[in-house]
């Protein structure tokens, strides 16, 4: 099964289980893949480890483990993420390049992207590489062990209903200081609740397929949005090391540009998505339950 809830679940905490166990299988299985690169297996996992966190964000109030398992999950992830990051910066400026923002002389984003693609090559021996997958396999493997034992607090919608408000207000909060204040840091906070926001619409989305699906395209545009902000905000300050300064601070210019772009198209998505209360958005996903535990 894909990662939703489905009318065949016993009950929501059993969907629950279902759901994770099924997430961590799925990257222990993608680690053991012989005909996947290094790479695109930490970019596999580690998406793996973005819906279980917003899983367990979903059943935050009433699951009492939820401090541990998020520590266990976010912890196993983060020992791959610089494997990632540095390739993510080279094609942030391919992005750019291609959007031609700014006034940038010819050559410079080819020299620039000469800089950044050795930067970004992956300098770890296999041997490494192996270890790096081994010590996340043993992670997630001991996490797998405890899901046996989880319990929600409540039932049915009750036990979802306290983890997808408290995500859509602030969601709609990071929104609102992000407009007021609108550094790096609370875009990417922003970024985080419309990321949660959408695996909560996805998670649910089998209870009413043609109007969640709506949904759930709005938030992974605003999403993909925010991503590419917060992707030109890491190439910014990498542009700013001395290091790269040749054509840097022009490519930097053009970074900025485009983020204002990106923040005009992102306010309009997510004024959209938040129109309604989060009682009111409550009530609704209660009817959306509902069908789907028909």
């Amino acid at each position: 099964m894909s990662f939703k809830f489905s009318r065949d679940d016993k009950s929501t905490a059993a969907g629950v289980r279902r759901i994770a166990r099924q997430e961590i299988e799925s990257a222990l299985s993608e680690i053991a893949d012989a005909d996947m690169g290094f790479d695109e297996k930490v970019h596999r996992v580690r998406r793996r480890c973005k819906k279980l966190r917003g899983l367990i964000r979903l059943i935050r109030p009433g699951f009492n483990t939820y401090s541990s398992v998020n520590a266990a999950v976010r912890e196993a992830a983060a020992g791959l993420a610089h494997t990632r990051d540095a390739a993510v910066v080279v094609e942030t400026l391919d992005s750019l390049a291609k959007a031609g923002n700014g006034s940038v002389e010819p050559g410079t984003y080819e020299r620039l992207r000469a800089r950044l693609t050795e930067r970004a090559v992956h300098k770890a021996s296999s041997a490494e590489e192996e270890r790096l997958l081994e010590e996340f396999a043993g992670r997630v493997g001991a996490l797998e062990d405890s899901i046996t034992g989880w319990r929600l607090e409540k039932r049915e919608f009750a036990a979802l209903e306290g983890g997808l408000t408290q995500v859509y207000k602030r969601m709609g909060k990071s929104m609102l200081l992000a407009r007021v204040v609108p550094s790096d840091e609370n875009f990417h906070e922003w970024r985080k609740m419309v990321k949660y926001h959408w695996h909560h619409i996805g998670l649910m989305r089998e209870g009413a397929p043609d109007v969640l699906g709506v949904s759930r395209t709005m938030a992974d545009s605003l999403g993909e949005t925010l991503g590419e902000h917060h992707n030109l905000a890491v190439l910014i300050d990498i542009l700013g090391e001395g290091a790269l300064e040749d054509g840097g601070r022009a490519a930097q210019a053009a970074a900025r540009e485009r983020q204002k772009e990106l923040a005009r198209r992102a306010f309009d998505l997510g004024l959209q998505l938040t129109a309604e209360t989060p009682r009111a958005l409550a009530r609704r996903f209660e009817r959306y339950w509902a069908l789907l535990r028909k």
